[in-house]
């Protein structure tokens, strides 16, 4: 009985999570409300050492080995309701296909960009339109928002996550999330009409840097969003978590855009972005994490013994990659140059 339990939480957090995707497509505004729901439960839970889950864990395999078949039902038919939501919502998606890939309008009042920014600024402000407007590129942004928020706290407040390794992963993503998965299909999100850029008098040299500022942007509100939960739960992170900002901004965003160059698939921005939908996405896009997220893991883990140098150098190399996103623009707008028939073909190719 105790393995058949143990069993059942696996098929019952299993059908869970397909509920939770599904319900992410057809009601997002349900999902986010569920999400943040969790995210308080976790901050409760962690800063009070309530430990919930823990003991109600406890609690109930503790009874099944104690020949209590009442725990046993329980998780049974926790099991079998979550299978049974996750059906119902399921074959709800299918019988409507339509209404899940309807484009969402956002209203958004025009904001005046100073002639001071230029074309740079007024490329900006329009992928944060895009961003915000369509149902894809705005699911990457919030779900970032909760996801990173989330997992940082749960990571931050449990003590069972420790050595310099692992705390570089936090710092990555604490400050690179978005980026890293924005990011990677930048080129593919103007698919719709990337010919049209093309016809027009903009450099891809303004346009590769107006989002790679974007990007490095984003590292810094990520940063500014996240301090606050370093500052509470782990204070002696906090100078990984600034070193991790310069070094997102300066080299992760540098290493994200490379891919982004390489997009040839199209993606339709109006379609949900449930985790159902890998649109644009290849192995490359999968494999692309070991070269962004392995170097700075196993150079902190390697450099355990001396954590400030190790915190320094890639600080330093950051720094570098900042000074360097003029040069940066220069080479990726060469590189667009050299396959924007290329990109434009795969593009083409995927809307029909």
């Amino acid at each position: 009985f105790w393995i058949i339990s143990v069993v059942g939480v696996l098929g019952g957090s299993h059908f869970a999570n397909l509920y939770l995707r599904s319900v992410l497509k057809q009601r997002s505004g349900i999902f986010y409300l569920l999400m943040i729901l969790f995210i308080l439960v976790t901050v409760v839970d962690e800063t009070a050492g309530l430990g919930m889950i823990q003991n109600t864990s406890a609690y109930l395999f503790d009874q099944v080995l104690g020949g209590d078949l009442s725990s046993f039902a329980l998780l049974l038919s926790i099991n079998l309701a979550m299978a049974g939501a996750s059906t119902i919502t399921l074959l709800q998606s299918l019988y409507e296909p339509h209404a899940a890939q309807t484009t969402s309008h956002v209203s958004s009042r025009e904001i005046v960009i100073p002639e001071r920014f230029g074309i740079t600024g007024r490329l900006i402000y329009l992928e944060l339109l895009l961003m915000w407007r369509n149902r894809r590129p705005r699911h990457y942004l919030i779900v970032s928002l909760l996801f990173s928020t989330m997992y940082l706290i749960f990571m931050l407040a449990s003590r069972a996550f420790g050595g310099y390794a692992f705390s570089a992963l936090i710092g990555l993503f604490a400050s690179g999330g978005f980026a890293l998965n924005y990011g990677q299909l930048m080129f593919s999100w103007d698919s719709t009409y990337f010919d049209g850029i093309l016809s027009r008098s903009i450099s891809f040299r303004q346009l590769v840097r107006a989002k790679l500022l974007l990007l490095q942007g984003s590292c810094l509100l990520m940063f500014a969003i996240s301090l606050p939960l370093f500052v509470w739960l782990r204070p002696d992170l906090v100078a990984l978590h600034l070193t991790f900002l310069i070094y997102n901004a300066g080299i992760t965003t540098v290493l994200v855009m490379e891919l982004a160059t390489r997009n040839r698939q199209a993606v339709d921005i109006g379609r949900s972005g449930n985790f159902f939908n890998y649109e644009g996405l290849s192995a490359k896009h999968w494999l692309w994490f070991i070269p962004t997220a392995l170097p700075p893991t196993l150079f902190m883990a390697a450099m355990s013994d001396y954590p400030g140098w190790g915190l320094t150098a890639l600080a330093f190399a950051g720094f570098i990659g900042l000074l360097s996103t003029d040069l940066f623009s220069r080479y990726f707008a060469k590189g667009l140059q050299s396959r924007k028939y290329i990109m434009a073909a795969g593009f083409r190719l995927d809307a029909s």
